[in-house]
């Protein structure tokens, strides 16, 4: 998952950097699959604290430790991309808030990217999840983007070579057991949709909560300086009115949770200063924002996900 602007993740203006403390860390390959009982609720599967909302996860591809396991195995491996030399970690790294720092980064076959890696610490709480497309409303739909894209390539798993990806894993003893683990009611074939629904369900578990801010917010008052605090104040208060746009556990109008109705989602696109790049007030060519996608001139220059700019 990539193609993004600007690869930071920013709990509030002048809080100390967050510390992250994420369910899906890396794992080696000889790891024992758990095969404890899936039927806990969301927040005990995903360890969230108190201050934490219950996330929404979609009813066809239902959180599940299996799941969870298989997609971080999936993650850190380059036997995913078409070449092999690539995996989802390669652009997304744990100690980056899951993305890279690079402006351009290169997919696996060396074509340059417009935009950056997408950080997705506490992605799973967002309802848009791109800079340009507003209808990618679920992670395992924007996941397609960076496995099977032709253009650019990223991991280039393309219609050509799809069939040679997925018979790497169906020769694996290890993926096999893990697929049926995490897959029970259905048939024994590994295919494309059983790795993304795996691989969405491991970047759910992707939580940041265990910065100052989140300690404060969970009772410990000492955790930020009375400057932060006043800081935290004003952001909050109706002078500068700065929470009316930045709200939610990720400081987002892009928010949803388990709690918010269907009528309330926001899908924000604003015109996010694209423009102008030649001095005749022109967008650039290889990036106008919404427009690529709705051919609307009233879109060229929209951009998602405008507090954070960390979507692709």
């Amino acid at each position: 998952m990539r193609t993004l602007k600007i690869g930071l993740v920013i709990r509030i203006v002048s809080l100390s950097a967050a510390l992250f403390s994420v369910t899906g860390c890396e794992q080696d390959s000889s790891t024992i699959i758990e095969t404890s009982s899936d039927n806990r609720s969301v927040r005990e599967i995903l360890d969230l604290p108190d201050h934490m909302p219950t996330p929404a996860i979609p009813d066809f591809n239902p959180l599940t430790n299996a799941k969870i396991q298989l997609g971080r195995f999936l993650f850190y491996d380059p036997k995913l991309s078409a070449n092999q030399v690539q995996s989802c970690a390669s652009c997304h790294n744990q100690s980056l808030a899951f993305a890279d720092g690079i402006a351009q980064p290169l997919g696996s076959t060396g074509h340059q990217l417009v935009r950056n890696s997408q950080g997705l610490a506490n992605v799973i709480y967002h309802s848009t999840l791109t800079w340009s497309n507003d209808g990618f409303l679920e992670l395992e739909d924007q996941l397609n983007v960076p496995i099977r894209a032709d253009n650019p390539i990223e991991l280039g798993v393309t219609d050509a070579k799809l069939d040679e990806v997925l018979l790497r894993f169906e020769q694996d003893p290890q993926y096999v057991e893990m697929f049926a683990i995490a897959f029970p009611d259905s048939d024994s074939n590994i295919t494309m949709n059983k790795i993304i629904f795996s691989l969405a369900s491991f970047v759910r578990t992707m939580i940041s909560a265990s910065s100052p801010y989140d300690q404060y917010l969970a009772g410990d008052k000492s955790a930020l300086t009375q400057q932060q605090i006043t800081g935290f104040q004003l952001f909050n208060g109706e002078k500068f009115e700065c929470f009316h746009c930045h709200s939610g556990i990720n400081f987002s109008s892009s928010y949803r949770d388990a709690n918010t109705a269907s009528d309330a989602i926001q899908f924000p696109f604003f015109n996010n200063g694209l423009y102008n790049v030649s001095g005749d007030g022109s967008y650039p060519s290889d990036d106008q924002g919404l427009y690529d996608l709705s051919l609307n001139p009233a879109d060229k220059g929209f951009l998602g996900r405008k507090a954070y700019g960390i979507s692709s």
